[in-house]
Order: C-alpha cells, then sequence, then structure tokens
C-alpha cells in the first residue's frame, strides 16, 4: 500500500515573487486589482485536496475548466 505524498501548493509569496519578475521582464504594473479573489485563487486548489478529496489530475483538469 503506498500513500501520496501531500502535492506542494503555490503559496501567496510565490505568487507575488512570479508576478514581480514577470512585470519586471515584460513590463506592465506592479499591484493586484482584487486581493480577495486573488487569495480566492491561491486557496482553491487546497480546498479542492482537502475538502472535496480530489486527486491531482482532478485539480489540474478543474484549473484548466475541463470539470
Amino acid at each position: 500500500m503506498s500513500i501520496e505524498p501531500e502535492p506542494e501548493f503555490l503559496t501567496r509569496e510565490v505568487i507575488d515573487d512570479l508576478h514581480y519578475e514577470a512585470i519586471e521582464r515584460h513590463g506592465g504594473h506592479h499591484g493586484v486589482l482584487n486581493e480577495h479573489l486573488l487569495e480566492s485563487a491561491v486557496h482553491q486548489p487546497q480546498q479542492t485536496y482537502h475538502l472535496g478529496g480530489a486527486g491531482l489530475y482532478e485539480i489540474g483538469g478543474r484549473l484548466l475548466g475541463w470539470q
């Protein structure tokens, strides 16, 4: 019996760093239009995994709008 380790989800800090780097490299405006929507988007995969009992493929499919 193998138990899969819990996936590592992106944190808000990592997303902010990626956003900053993308803006510096490609141009644009720093900042976030809606903090609450971003927080919701960051935590949605974790909620799907923990509370919905979804696997990684199902989470990926939901993020891509396939389910």
